[in-house]
């Protein structure tokens, strides 16, 4: 926490100063009201000097207010400076993930990513919260009421002596007890969130084959884990109130008891007494709220442990120090040279030995059976990977010597899942280039072939689509995403098996269309269907992440033995020979 709070705290450091100069002048006067007390008993009505009673309950009255008034001060401020704290470090924290790579965010998991940015952060907060109210105030009231206590009443100053250290130990032996819980809860909700968010996003599936039940078992058992592990941290903890208030009400008697000897013995007044039980009660509210921050630390320990282990993890993709220039006038091209790629932690190639080149009006395709490889060239292409071995040219130029941002720019992406964002039709596309006029975005519907079911729409471009399009069909929802990408006019198209929800009628027209579209830019298409990739300039056979084949449709059809498999069972023999 201290690594949090040194780097996201600074903003508020005037705040914080003001704070603690609050906080030090309401332990003042908390401090100050004993003493009155005792005056007022032995001064004033001990010889019944009614004035000045009424002086001191006067002064009294004006402390308590004050006291409380800066009190309010101080809450207002902790609360501010809690809250601009958590908006910073949620901010930065989002920044930071969307630095990862997806490597590293394939470790984490998406539902642990959300949990500690929501989750752990508000532990945090919370925390804050409390030790700006009490790492001042607490230390402050427990020795300067030590101090004036023994003043007070020096022989009574050894009942303090014996409890203090005991509840001190108490604090700390919950403390060792309570910590390694609060970590094991923190695992346990990231498996309920993990499980709730999978649960949700294939509800249809679940439904599809009746499966309810189980999952319900699932999410039972799930919470009924976490619940065990935060009732026994919270046995624990709650225990520790009760506790201190034994002891708070042990001291009081054992005051009360030896206090009463003193008196009679003429050792010590009333008010003396009356001033010692007051510093007792302080002295011991500053345990109690310093055991209430105690109770909340391993908790907001472990969540920032959390968040420091996303902060510490560093992209594998890392930008160049000195960008390379690639002019204006270069013409795109993409290519491989001897490259092979393995995931991380991964002992098998996933691609073995890839090379290729494709140049500027020229479409590349890219076809194989589930799990040769398909995406994931498309994925180094993007440079979300980078290669284990050999070399990638964009624009002549090798893809580490390119900024990400700068890479990107040059590409429209359509990814195997067509995601669309809540919002409108228009605020999708618009998704491709900032700015886009009603003009630019129309264009990019209708070489989509889009525009014919968005005009069915009573708002037309400006209807409503629900969070990832759940209230279009897979076709349209690739057809939107498609004119996403080609709103952009990039010098490199990626289409991530982008054809497959379109019927074969939308299938062909939209290609045709996107020919003169793209016919100064490079295309790569990933596909499964023969059909789709027949008109290709270039065709690329992967199987098991080699290459069997490259060249044109009807050379393959000669050389390829994996190709011709693909072609005769997907379309008639006379079809694919034509």
């Amino acid at each position: 926490m201290i690594r949090l709070f040194k780097h996201y705290l600074l903003p508020y450091k005037r705040k914080m100063i003001f704070l603690f100069v609050a906080l030090f002048c309401a332990s003042l006067c908390n401090l100050t009201l004993p003493v009155i007390s005792k005056v007022i008993i032995n001064k004033g009505i001990a010889n019944q000097n009614m004035q000045l009673v009424m002086y001191l309950g006067v002064a009294m009255i004006s402390l308590l207010i004050l006291a409380w008034g800066i009190m309010i001060l101080v809450n207002k401020l902790s609360a501010e400076i809690a809250l601009g704290f958590s908006k910073d470090l949620r901010h930065a924290l989002f920044k930071h993930i969307g630095t990862l790579s997806p490597a590293e965010l394939d470790a984490f998991g998406t539902s642990t990513l959300i949990s500690r940015q929501i989750n752990d952060i508000n532990q945090v907060q919370m925390v804050l919260v409390q030790l700006l109210n009490v790492f001042l105030s607490a230390p402050l009231m427990c020795i300067g009421g030590v101090i004036m206590a023994y003043i007070t009443a020096p022989r009574l100053s050894w009942i303090l002596l014996l409890i203090l250290p005991i509840v001190l130990l108490v604090m700390i032996a919950v403390l060792i007890q309570v910590n390694p819980l609060y970590r094991q809860n923190q695992k346990k909700l990231d498996h309920v969130n993990r499980i709730l968010r999978e649960i949700l996003t294939g509800i249809r599936v679940i439904r599809a084959f009746n499966n309810e039940e189980i999952e319900e078992q699932r999410v039972t058992k799930a919470s009924k884990d976490l619940m065990y592990i935060a009732t026994k941290a919270n046995k624990i903890t709650i225990s520790l109130m009760p506790i201190i208030t034994l002891f708070i009400n042990g001291a009081n008697i054992l005051i009360v008891w030896f206090g009463g000897h003193y008196m009679t013995e003429g050792l010590a007044t009333y008010g003396d007494i009356q001033t010692f039980i007051q510093y007792a009660a302080m002295i011991m509210t500053a345990f109690a709220m310093t055991s209430l921050l105690m109770v909340a630390l391993p908790r907001a320990a472990t969540s920032a442990k959390r968040i420091n282990e996303v902060f510490d993890k560093e992209s594998t993709i890392k930008d160049p120090v000195l960008e390379a220039v690639i002019s204006a006038d270069r013409k795109p091209s993409i290519e491989f040279k001897h490259v092979y790629f393995k995931y991380p932690g991964s002992e098998e190639n996933v691609l073995t030995d890839i090379s290729f080149k494709v140049k500027a009006g020229e479409t590349l395709a890219i076809i194989g059976g589930t799990g040769s490889g398909k995406t994931t060239l498309l994925n180094l292409i993007a440079r979300y990977y980078d290669a284990s071995v050999g070399k990638i040219l964009i624009n002549e130029c090798e893809i580490h010597q390119l900024k990400q941002n700068t890479l990107r720019r040059l590409m429209g992406i359509v990814p195997q899942k067509a995601f669309l964002f809540g919002g409108s039709i228009y605020d999708n596309v618009c998704y491709g280039k900032k700015g886009a006029s009603k003009k630019e975005v129309l264009h990019a519907l209708d070489i989509a072939q889009a525009i014919e079911f968005i005009s069915q729409k009573e708002e037309g471009i400006y209807s409503h689509i629900t969070p990832s399009g759940a209230n279009v069909s897979g076709g349209q929802r690739q057809r939107i995403a498609i004119a996403r990408a080609i709103v952009k006019k990039p010098q490199i198209y990626l289409f991530d098996d982008s054809f497959s929800a379109l019927d074969f009628k939308t299938d062909a027209a939209l290609r045709s269309a996107l020919e003169e579209e793209t016919k100064e830019a490079v295309t790569v298409i990933v596909a499964q269907r023969v059909g789709t990739i027949m008109n290709a300039d270039q065709i690329i056979v992967l199987d098991h992440g080699q290459m069997m084949g490259k060249g044109k449709h009807k050379e393959l059809l000669k050389t390829c033995p994996t190709y011709r498999e693909i072609a005769y069972s997907q379309l008639p023999e006379s079809e694919v020979n034509q």
